[in-house]
């Protein structure tokens, strides 16, 4: 599926991390597999992942996009530090 400026578009994803991912509904999956050794289907959890667990559609970083988000994680993280003895005056429940 492509977006209308012809990129390809991945559920509203952005593509900039750095590696890649599988995509995989895994917490209806993890939440299954719980139930199934529950229910005495497989003996542990690492038997039930090696019967329930498939390699699904690997998702490859867009790197046209990397320098734009490591620009942003840096500004995040500049203005994390710049904020964070407010959000220490606020723990601690001071209010000035």
């Amino acid at each position: 599926m492509t977006d209308k400026t012809g990129r390809e578009w991945n559920g509203g994803k952005e593509r900039s991390w750095k590696a890649s991912i599988i995509e995989e509904d895994a917490v209806s999956l993890g939440s299954a597999m719980y139930v199934a050794v529950g229910a005495g289907a497989f003996a542990d959890l690492r038997a039930a992942g090696k019967a329930m667990v498939h390699v699904g559609n690997t998702v490859e970083p867009d790197t046209s996009t990397r320098s734009r988000y490591d620009e942003g994680f840096a500004l995040y993280k500049e203005t994390y530090a710049a904020l964070a003895p407010l959000f220490q005056r606020v723990s601690a429940g001071e209010s000035k």
